[in-house]
């Protein structure tokens, strides 16, 4: 993503996927300078379409259609291009409803929260970089989501209002706690058993 939309001739759309606030550049002083990017497009939005293509390289390509220099412009909040192999993720949707709602409530490193209100089902794209450790739960219950424009996180929203939640859980993580755990218990109760022995050992030698 850095070598082919970040360098040199900048992405705008690209750039305004990833929710960049503020842009640095060098003006005729030689001094850096922030500038805010107006056109940053939050945390999560709602997209009116999904264009499904084959493999990385593909995704790659397809983000140059995000550029606002590129005389075929389109906008991120018009179209996620979604890798094939998630077309069973993406389902059925609608296009995007104007009157949708999604907020942000809670942000974490291993937790964030959304709210959403939907009147049918539909496509949001998150601006949070897909990772196949952070697990998605809508209402509590586990959920399905997709890699989206080659680094983020799309889902495809159900009518009405629900709380959307990406818990970071890796495996190994679990596994080791689990195994740390059991350990622990071990060590607990094999330090019992000595403590039971040297007290017993000790009674036997006050008795005689």
């Amino acid at each position: 993503l850095m070598a082919y939309q970040l360098s040199g001739n900048l992405n705008d759309g690209v750039l305004n996927m990833l929710n960049a606030k503020y842009i640095l550049y060098e003006n005729k002083q030689g001094d850096n300078v922030a500038e805010r990017n107006p056109n940053a497009l939050g945390n999560a939005w709602f997209v009116n379409n999904v264009s499904f293509v084959k493999g990385a390289a593909e995704e790659m390509k397809s983000l140059f259609h995000f550029n606002s220099k590129d005389s075929a412009h389109i906008s991120p909040t018009e179209i996620a291009y979604v890798d094939e192999q998630y077309k069973s993720a993406v389902g059925s949707f609608v296009t995007r409803d104007s009157n949708s709602i999604i907020t942000m409530n809670s942000f974490d490193n291993d937790a964030i929260t959304y709210k959403s209100k939907t009147a049918v089902n539909q496509i949001v794209v998150f601006s949070e970089i897909y990772y196949k450790d952070w697990k998605a739960y809508i209402d509590g219950k586990p959920a399905d989501y997709f890699k989206a424009n080659y680094v983020l996180r799309g889902m495809n929203i159900p009518s009405g209002e629900h709380t959307i939640e990406f818990k970071f859980e890796p495996k190994a993580f679990f596994i080791g706690d689990k195994i740390g755990r059991i350990c622990s218990w071990i060590t607990a109760l094999l330090l019992v058993a000595l403590l039971a022995r040297i007290f017993l050992k000790k009674n036997k030698h006050t008795l005689t």
